[in-house]
């Protein structure tokens, strides 16, 4: 498989999983807002609601968490099976571009729940800031920022600063410059980008909440299978 169309195949899976959240995230801060003016409230008891979510305890992040996955269900027919694959499949698509230029590559990928409340907490921070945008129904507004945030933030578990640092001794800086490994997806490859990746094994754990004991491992393979179940 090239590089081109890995980097189509991860657009694909990645706006699904971008779509699906930021439909949930939107209707999430909506049903908040709703109620504040339901209740007679300011735009400032707006923001001191969007507020409480970065400091969400436990029980509340998986109550959440759990309304997320309920709605899901019910839009998507989708479990929470569904999302583990998804986001597993975005990770590994990421790295297979990005094996193309640093071989084997070894990330911790977040628990669907952890990722699902990173993304809530970047975006809250973006409502804060800019609650008018709910106010006067600037969805489209509101998507484009939320798709970038949550681009963002699966970047946040690609560390690429460091892995361009134990790897700088093997890498091609003239190929790293034409791969465009990123996350702006609707640029095209040119021909001299359509490279060949090394396959890529995995191996989860997942004994634990915790973001370091959901990890997946990355070497060279010949027996991954990227095919829908």
């Amino acid at each position: 498989m090239n590089t081109y169309s890995l980097r189509d195949k991860k657009f694909e899976y990645q706006k699904r999983l971008n779509d699906i959240l930021k439909k949930y995230y939107l209707q999430f801060f909506k049903k908040i807002y709703d109620n504040n003016i339901a209740e007679k409230k300011s735009i400032k008891d707006f923001q001191k609601k969007i507020l409480k979510v970065k400091t969400w305890e436990d029980d509340k992040i998986n109550s959440q968490y759990k309304k997320f996955l309920k709605f899901i269900n019910k839009k998507y027919n989708l479990s929470e099976e569904d999302v583990y694959r998804m986001l597993d499949v975005v990770f590994i698509l990421n790295l297979k571009i990005m094996a193309t230029l640093f071989g084997d590559i070894e990330i911790n990928v977040p628990q669907p729940e952890i990722f699902w409340y990173a993304c809530l907490k970047s975006i809250s921070k973006y409502i804060y800031e800019n609650p008018k945008k709910i106010k006067h129904n600037l969805d489209i507004d509101i998507n484009d920022e939320m798709h970038e945030i949550i681009n963002n933030v699966i970047q946040k578990y690609i560390p690429l600063k460091d892995i361009i640092e134990s790897k700088k001794e093997t890498i091609n800086f003239h190929d790293f410059n034409n791969c465009n490994v990123n996350y702006d997806d609707d640029k095209n490859d040119d021909d001299d980008n359509k490279k060949e990746v090394s396959k890529l094994q995995i191996f989860k754990s997942k004994e634990s909440n915790s973001d370091s004991n959901y990890s997946v491992a990355y070497i060279s393979s010949d027996e991954i299978d990227l095919k829908e179940k």
